[in-house]
C-alpha cells in the first residue's frame, strides 16, 4: 500500500545546487512542511513517486533561495543557504564613511555589498511573508530573531 503524500521521505531536485547539499526530508519533516508550500513544489516540478519516497525535481531556479530555506528550517531548525556574513564596520580617525547616494551610487559597481545585502534582504522579506501565509509560528520567530540580532550588530 502506498503512503500518503504526507507520510513520504521527500528528495528535491533544484538546478544548480550540488544534490549533497539538499538534505533528504524524512516523513516527519515533511509532515511539517505547509500544505501551501508543497501545493507550490507539486505546481512546478516533476514529480516521481516511489512508495515511500517522492523525489520532486524543479526546472526553474527561480524559488532555490525559498526552497532550500525552508528545507534547511525543516531539518536544521535554522537557515544555512545564504546566509549573509556580518562583519564589524571600520571606525576611527582616519575612517571616513561614504555617504550612499543613489544619484551618485547607483550605478557604482564598488557598492556591491550593498547590492547583495539588498538581494538577500528582499530574499528573507519573500520568506517572512511566506511564513505569515503559511502559518508558521515559529519559523516567523526565528526570522525575526536572526535579522534584530543583525541590525543590532551592525549599530553596535
Amino acid at each position: 500500500m502506498a503512503l500518503s503524500s504526507s507520510t513520504k521521505m521527500l528528495k528535491l531536485s533544484l538546478p544548480g545546487v550540488d544534490p549533497a547539499t539538499i538534505p533528504m526530508l524524512t516523513a516527519e519533516q515533511v509532515a511539517q512542511i505547509p500544505a501551501v508550500f508543497l501545493d507550490f513544489l507539486h505546481e512546478r516540478s516533476r514529480v516521481e513517486d516511489y512508495g515511500d519516497i517522492k523525489i520532486i525535481s524543479l526546472e526553474d531556479d527561480a524559488h532555490n533561495f525559498t526552497i532550500m530555506s525552508i528545507a534547511g528550517w525543516v531539518t536544521k531548525g535554522r537557515l544555512e543557504h545564504g546566509e549573509l556574513q556580518v562583519e564589524p564596520l571600520e571606525q576611527g580617525p582616519n575612517h571616513t564613511p561614504v555617504v550612499y547616494d543613489p544619484v551618485v551610487h547607483e550605478q557604482d559597481v564598488t557598492f556591491g555589498s550593498t547590492a547583495e545585502t539588498h538581494a538577500l534582504f528582499l530574499q528573507r522579506l519573500d520568506l517572512y511573508m511566506f511564513s505569515l501565509s503559511a502559518d508558521m509560528k515559529d519559523f516567523q520567530a526565528y526570522l525575526c530573531e536572526t535579522n534584530l540580532q543583525r541590525v543590532s550588530h551592525l549599530r553596535g
